[in-house]
């Protein structure tokens, strides 16, 4: 198990025994906000000026939670996810887009979880992934928590 360290607050990396495994590292956060412009916002700055050349960023991809959590419609969350990759691919970052909430999302409202995916790869993302496992879920689950 890799074990982590902090460097800038909510940037993580593995901590890294030798050169070869720095090059592995990555740096994590989330995408842009909503109310900044890519370029000005402090998240996706850090993931640019973290050194790393793997960044991972998580979006939303459960309707719910984009209405609830964030505040927005679904074409603005679209944006934040293409933007964000699009911007890290501009300076050189390998991205991996990890499609927070996958699964929910994807037995709630099937279409726009793959919208989302499909945003991030057609933005550039190399790797696309859920760390929500599907255990999480519940299966007699109908409502949105």
């Amino acid at each position: 198990m890799a074990r982590f360290q902090s460097q800038r607050q909510g940037i993580l990396r593995p901590r890294a025994r030798s050169e070869a495994e720095a090059r592995q590292a990555y740096s994590l956060r989330i995408t842009r906000f909503a109310k900044n412009p890519v370029e000005q916002d402090r998240n996706v700055r850090e993931l640019v000026d973290a050194g790393t050349p793997v960044v991972a960023i998580f979006g939303k991809s459960w309707d719910h939670h984009v209405h609830r959590a964030l505040g927005i419609s679904l074409e603005e969350n679209l944006l934040l996810i293409s933007e964000t990759v699009a911007y890290l691919k501009t300076h050189g970052k390998e991205v991996v887009y990890d499609a927070e909430h996958f699964f929910d999302g994807y037995i709630h409202n099937r279409d726009y979880a793959l919208e989302t995916l499909a945003a991030a790869k057609s933005a550039g993302a190399d790797v696309l992934c859920s760390a929500t496992p599907m255990a999480a879920l519940s299966p007699n689950s109908s409502s949105a928590s």
